[in-house]
């Protein structure tokens, strides 16, 4: 039996259990998720996602939640767009990010590859209809997470 930690799965999603099927596969597959519901929370646990690396799902529209440093001027997919923002900032914008959302409108998807550089395999609307290859996605971002790659715990 291996000792080696399971990759975690930081998933930044106010619906979560909307996905209960899709989480089961995943930890099937041996990922750990870390839930996270709101903007605030995701602010909280930029520093732990930095010490212990993970792929992030990032839903566009969250609620702010409780925090001074989260902006009243944007609600819905610009409050995530500036959470995107916030994480890219911390973390790099290399960092594995994948984007479920069901506000994928042409704009926004401009905006995520050209501000941001999330590539089209990295988009996801919902609802999922491509679980397979959300899923497949996932492992591949998790490869670039392994020791010595430019994410790997420090």
């Amino acid at each position: 039996m291996s000792d080696k930690k399971p990759p975690l799965l930081y998933w930044i999603e106010d619906e979560i259990d909307l996905f209960d099927g899709l989480r089961d596969e995943l930890e099937d597959a041996r990922f750990s998720i870390i839930p996270i519901t709101t903007v605030s929370q995701a602010l909280q646990c930029l520093d732990e996602i930095e010490a212990k690396p993970g792929t992030v799902v990032l839903d566009l529209w969250l609620p702010p939640g409780n925090s001074s440093t989260v902006p009243q001027k944007h609600r819905g997919p610009k409050l995530g767009l500036w959470l995107l923002n916030q994480i890219q900032d911390k973390l790099g914008r290399s960092w594995p990010i994948l984007i479920l959302s069901g506000n994928l409108t042409a704009d926004i998807l401009a905006t995520l590859q050209r501000e941001h550089g999330i590539v089209e395999d990295r988009l996801f609307a919902k609802p999922l209809i491509e679980a397979d290859r959300f899923i497949r996605t996932i492992r591949e971002c998790h490869k670039g997470l392994l020791p010595g790659s430019d994410h790997s715990a420090k």
